[in-house]
């Protein structure tokens, strides 16, 4: 029976794994999201895998939008330069390290219900529920929520040390702890928690203590010492804090037992009196954990210990005043707690009497799952569906607006922007909406709207990034060329590592054919973000225009950045005609025949590009210059007429 059990076991882990990276397909390839961008795609200390040690010396995030402010996560961080290292911007690469770390959670989780004295079949039932659970999946598809996965693997790793009295190995966890995410510091609650329940002699506990105490104050004055914390006024009062926390557990354990519909931002009113409903029922279920924790101390100690799991594990978003205060990825490590409270008492019970009961409800949390991963597959799906579960949130409304904006659909991104502008919430959002207001209105050549929003900006205290370089846009636009070059200046003036104005600065002088200060200022620009396909762009345009054959180097480190970007494809394949390189540009030029902007020059230069082959092909050539006549491009008659003759001459030969 027990050789049955471990088959069963082993088999049933065996296909969970597999069952993981099904569930996750759907969203392998999904775009950056959320702070994705400013800790991965923003962050030029993460691209170069030389300077790996800098982020352990102070140094997090590089974005010229946020600050670190002080956040000390050097070990996670490391981690992100090393899929830099190997995937670049692709990232299905760091996807995949989600889901192994998630994978190692779930079996680190499964060893410790063993420890615990929980049936071994049993474990890996409860292991596959936690691997396989949608609420789980926004810890593993945002990548930068890697640091959920990442601390609950070494508080895992550490409580399962402690548990078997290896306090060196602990320390080790522990500390890796600490240096991915501050959340660790919870852990000695939990393992006080525990030796209370257990009731454990101290006195053989105590050089693990002694361990836990040293690696505290070695992780305090190391924190202090290089990672400055800038200050800020709290975004609530603590007290408001704590009833919103409490309301937002609810909702956890809604989504967790009743299947609600899993969102990247649950919708939380501002809470600031312990009468209101939410406020009321959230502290009301928090007082019910408490009770549990007290009243089964005596009666189930594996029970009492998973309720106090819970309540220590969530602590850090009672005192953390969030931005978001309601966001899944927070309930990864409590809801640990939850598999440990189930274990308590399902132990007792024939696993045979389970059966039906455990694949009914794997087969609906994997296809939950399955589809919730697919919501990820891109921008615009993701968005839309955060905005249809929360119409309420002004962040998720902007990214909704600028994900219309990327399929080129202007005007229900304008109305997504004037909602986040018009509803309440915060200032930085506002300011985000602004800004992309005023480029519509640019694009769209309403440049009295356009200047009005950007003086609001500019008037304030401290203009936020990027105000004074949409207002060089507009000067550009409206041919107020020192008007421009002013405003880049000044945007650079207050942000220095802002590599977009200096871009900007580098088109206008190559647009006016000052290929020398345009060379200048896109080559600042990629050494401040080395991930700015735009400044590759420019800086290949002006080494096209100089005839220098290394334009096709600029050209292609543009389109490894962003594929898809149209200018890049038509610039590299002139470059290639122009170096005598007719098939290559052959290949660039025929995905831009579908694309509107493109669609003549396409045509053209295709044309133009069959006849110097080494063998021409004139039937092929003039099949282009037809379409390129059709679209109404100015195609040189003299090219027609040549393509014409040849043809002529072909058949009479």
């Amino acid at each position: 029976m027990k050789i049955k059990n471990s088959f069963l076991t082993a088999a049933l882990g065996l296909a969970s794994l597999v069952l993981t990276f099904i569930l996750y397909q759907p969203a392998k390839n999904a775009p950056f999201i959320f702070d994705d961008n400013r800790i991965i795609s923003e962050n030029k200390l993460i691209k170069d895998i030389g300077t790996i040690g800098d982020l352990f010396l102070g140094k997090t995030i590089s974005s010229s939008k946020i600050a670190s402010a002080g956040m000390c996560r050097p070990l996670l961080m490391s981690t992100f330069a090393l899929d830099y290292h190997l995937n670049g911007l692709n990232p299905a690469g760091y996807r995949v390290v989600n889901i192994t770390l998630h994978i190692v959670n779930t079996i680190l989780l499964v060893f410790l219900l063993i420890t615990l004295g929980v049936k071994p079949l049993l474990s890996a039932m409860l292991g596959t529920i936690f691997l396989v659970h949608p609420i789980n999946s926004e810890t593993i598809i945002a990548i930068s929520n890697r640091s959920d996965l990442m601390v609950a693997l070494f508080m895992l790793a550490a409580f399962i040390f402690w548990k078997n009295k290896k306090y060196l190995l602990f320390t080790g966890a522990f500390i890796a702890a600490l240096l991915t995410k501050e959340s660790a510091l919870c852990l000695p609650l939990l393992i006080g928690a525990w030796e209370i329940c257990e009731k454990n002699k101290q006195k053989e506990k105590l050089p693990g203590w002694i361990a836990t105490g040293a690696a505290l104050i070695a992780y305090l004055v190391y924190r202090n010492s290089l990672f400055a914390t800038t200050l800020s006024d709290p975004l609530r009062p603590l007290y408001d804090n704590i009833l919103m926390q409490a309301a937002v557990t609810v909702t956890y354990f809604r989504v967790f037992f009743l299947f609600e519909p899993c969102n990247f931002f649950h919708y939380v009113p501002h809470l600031n009196s312990i009468f209101s409903a939410e406020a009321f029922c959230g502290m009301l279920f928090i007082s019910a954990i408490i009770f549990l924790a007290f009243f089964l101390r005596t009666r189930n100690k594996t029970a009492a210990f998973a309720a106090a799991w819970i309540l220590i594990a969530l602590l850090p978003k009672f005192y953390s005043r969030l931005n978001f205060p309601a966001m899944e990825h927070h309930f990864y490590f409590p809801s640990i707690g939850i598999y440990l409270f189930a274990a308590a008492f399902l132990n007792k019970i024939e696993i045979k009497k389970m059966r039906v009961l455990f694949f009914g409800t794997i087969s609906i949390l994997g296809l939950l799952t399955f589809f919730r991963a697919a919501e990820f597959k891109d921008t615009l799906t993701f968005w839309s569906a955060t905005v249809d579960r929360n119409p309420f949130d002004t962040y998720a409304h902007n990214e909704l607006g600028i994900a219309y904006l990327e399929k080129n659909n202007t005007r229900p991104a304008q109305e997504e922007f004037k909602k986040a502008l018009t509803m309440p919430g915060r200032a930085a959002d506002h300011v985000i909406a602004a800004k992309m207001l005023a480029q519509i209105y640019i694009k769209d050549r309403q440049y009295l709207k356009a200047e009005k929003i950007l003086n609001r900006l500019i008037a304030l205290k401290k203009p936020p990034d990027g105000a004074f370089e949409i207002m060089g846009d507009l000067c550009a636009k409206t041919n107020d060329a020192p008007g421009a070059i002013i405003a880049w200046q000044k945007e650079i003036k207050l942000y220095p590592n802002r590599s977009e104005a200096y871009s900007h600065l580098g088109h206008y002088f190559l647009e006016n054919n000052d290929l020398l200060a345009a060379k200048k200022y896109f080559s600042i620009a990629v050494n401040l973000d080395p991930d700015s396909y735009f400044a590759y762009y420019g800086a290949g345009e002006a080494l096209y225009m100089e005839n220098n054959r290394r334009s096709i180097e600029f050209y292609q480190q543009a389109l490894r950045i962003k594929p898809d970007f149209s200018p890049a494809h038509l610039g590299l394949a002139q470059a290639y005609i122009k170096n005598n390189n007719p098939a290559g540009a052959i290949g660039e030029l025929e995905p831009l025949k579908t694309d509107k902007n493109y669609t003549g020059i396409a045509y053209n230069d295709t044309a133009i590009a069959y006849t110097m082959l080494a063998v021409p092909d004139w039937a092929k050539a003039y099949e282009n210059a037809i379409e390129a006549k059709k679209s109404g491009y100015p195609i040189s008659e003299t090219l027609v007429k040549m393509i014409m003759e040849k043809l002529k001459i072909n058949a009479t030969r």
